[in-house]
């Protein structure tokens, strides 16, 4: 049976498994014959299948001694779902014998306490609660657990080159699922009234969930706004409509989403107003989105600003971007606004 699983994220789609012999490894294995299994948490998931699907098979995971998670965080970038529905399939009683061998079974395996045996290596380029989930909900080794993470202490606000003041407006809400519709009405009612005027042009929203995108999209043809918006799904002929209309001042809102940063990378020219949605989820995305702001031709007089959204549910990623003290000072004061200024006076 099947003793380890490594997953990857290089291809989004790959499954294979691999039968370690005396003298040598055989590749493409069955999975009942396998030893070890690389695959990517969507390979996987379209293996075992879906609830109410007839045809389902999940029982090689049950023998899984150690599980190793590779770049976590790429994940998020993808279809988190995937990771959850996997290792809830983990260690689990088999629906069937398969051929197996009794007296070679343990005994801990037959009353259903693999999961409490099982190693899990998580490897993660950030912090995230969703990750952070994963390790306080899904790894039970009786041995217990260990953590190591790396403290920010600048933070990835101290990489932006342009002079450029940064407005923290912080976020009132009584939970996590809350904080989402408190984010969206505060946006709405106190924000967007702000850079409705003609002469706050050029203005780039920059929303990590593609649901906070659609909704705001959404919203934005309801009520005509001149506006653009470039997703992870938009076609090269439509990402490139949408530069230029927003360069050239035609559209006053430009909307992109994080994955479409993460998978394509493109320079967005003309930015002169900057609003974050939510806290990026790589910090470094902060500096990066931060450092296109351009005038795009305009002289000195053209005012550049920078906004950005967070509550008490984004302590890690606004430890990311300011530094663990400073995130400290800013979660625990009354004040709901908070101004950094970056780059320097030539």
């Amino acid at each position: 049976m099947v003793k380890y699983v490594i997953w990857l994220i290089y291809v989004s789609c790959i499954w294979a498994g691999v039968a370690v012999l005396q003298k040598s490894m055989r590749l493409y294995a069955p999975f009942y014959s396998s030893d070890i299994i690389i695959a990517s948490p969507l390979g996987l998931r379209t293996v075992i299948g879906a609830e109410g699907e007839n045809k389902r098979d999940y029982d090689f995971l049950s023998s899984i001694e150690i599980l190793i998670i590779d770049e976590a965080d790429v994940y998020l970038m993808q279809n988190w779902e995937h990771v959850l529905h996997l290792i809830n399939h983990m260690n689990l009683l088999p629906l069937a014998s398969h051929g197996v061998d009794f007296s070679r079974v343990r005994m801990f395996s037959l009353n259903n306490w693999s999961k409490y045996y099982r190693q899990t290596l998580l490897f993660s380029a950030l912090h995230h609660p969703q990750i952070s989930s994963i390790f306080n909900k899904h790894c039970f080794n009786y041995r217990g657990q260990v953590a190591v993470r790396n403290a920010p202490l600048t933070g990835s606000i101290s990489h932006v080159v342009v002079q450029l003041p940064h407005v923290f407006r912080k976020l009132e809400a009584d939970s996590s699922v809350s904080v989402i519709d408190a984010r969206f009405n505060f946006f709405i009612d106190k924000v967007l009234p702000e850079y409705r005027d003609a002469i706050m042009t050029h203005t780039l929203i920059y929303v990590p969930s593609y649901f906070d995108y659609v909704r705001l999209r959404n919203y934005f043809k309801k009520e005509e706004l001149n506006f653009a918006h470039i997703c992870e799904y938009s076609s090269k002929s439509g990402i490139c409509r949408a530069r230029h209309l927003f360069l050239s001042g035609e559209k006053q809102f430009l909307i992109i989403t994080e994955r479409f940063h993460f998978y394509k990378r493109y320079s967005i020219r003309g930015i002169r107003n900057l609003i974050f949605y939510e806290l990026p989820t790589y910090p470094h995305f902060y500096s990066e989105i931060c450092n296109m702001v351009k005038l795009a031709g305009m002289e000195g007089e053209a005012t550049l600003t920078c906004t950005a959204f967070y509550s008490k549910y984004d302590a890690q990623k606004l430890a990311a971007v300011v530094g663990a003290e400073r995130a400290a000072q800013m979660l625990q004061s009354f004040k709901n606004v908070h101004l950094f200024v970056t780059g320097g006076t030539e």
